[in-house]
């Protein structure tokens, strides 16, 4: 049975290089944390009416607040540089396609990976193809379907994540029995891909990353419905954040099996 992972909303690829043991990132972003943590020590010292809590924003938990043994699995992430998903068949989509080819290529040279610069709508009734406006900033990373001030409009391809799914399985490239991974982080779009997902599947995807901006887009009840159709198809959902080292551990002991086999 082959393994699929969906990478949704590439951009800067930040997730893939923690998967992929990428040392420097790992270890700047791991003294980010902690970095983070002995500022806001210092600014709660002396600004006493500041709330600097966790749980929004950067990190989700402070660094004080992991195991001993937690951080040294952190700790080793950097030190073996394991990549986690070598043996995974990988499609990263992303439509900024000025951005995120160049830090795909910063990826192992001998992953299988294939890039699409194409755009997944908010709704699964959405017909199949269609050609919509984009619009990237001079910095690519503001870049929206939206318009955005001082940015360049282009015109990008858009398929529902069904279609998408339905034309790879034509070619040969998966199958409704493959062991699915999503991680997403696709400004809303969230919803569509995985009800698309669990339609065509007849196995369970593992789904990670972060799906709030289905809440920003459509309101929290529409936030509670998605939990309540991965509760109900026996998926599950993993909190992942690139740049936040509190949410890797969870993630990767998903595809240590993988490396250990």
């Amino acid at each position: 049975m082959s393994n699929i992972f969906f990478d949704i909303g590439t951009h800067t690829a930040q997730e893939l290089f923690v998967l992929t043991g990428k040392r420097s990132f790992i270890l700047y972003h791991y003294f980010l944390w902690w970095s983070d943590w002995f500022f806001r020590v210092i600014k709660s010292f002396f600004l006493r009416n500041r709330n600097y809590s966790y749980g929004v924003g950067r990190f989700k938990v402070s660094p004080v607040h992991v195991s001993f043994e937690e951080h040294l699995k952190l700790i080793s992430l950097f030190i073996k540089g394991t990549n986690f998903i070598k043996d995974i068949k990988i499609f990263s989509i992303d439509p900024n396609f000025y951005l995120t080819p160049s830090y795909l290529k910063d990826l192992p040279r001998n992953m299988d990976i294939t890039y699409l610069p194409i755009v997944l709508p908010f709704y699964s009734e959405s017909k199949c193809c269609d050609i919509l406006p984009f619009y990237i900033t001079p910095d690519g990373l503001s870049s929206s379907l939206s318009p955005v001030k001082n940015s360049n409009k282009l015109f990008i391809p858009m398929i529902t994540f069904r279609c998408l799914l339905n034309y790879l399985s034509d070619l040969g490239l998966l199958t409704k029995d493959s062991n699915f991974y999503l991680r997403l982080n696709c400004e809303g779009a969230e919803f569509s891909v995985i009800d698309d997902a669990l339609r065509f599947l007849n196995t369970s995807p593992v789904i990670l990353g972060s799906i709030n901006d289905v809440s920003k887009k459509f309101g929290s009840e529409s936030l509670d419905s998605l939990h309540n159709l991965i509760s109900h198809s026996g998926s599950s959902f993993i909190y992942f954040k690139g740049t936040d080292p509190s949410t890797w551990l969870s993630s990767v002991s998903i595809f240590s099996s993988m490396v250990n086999k």
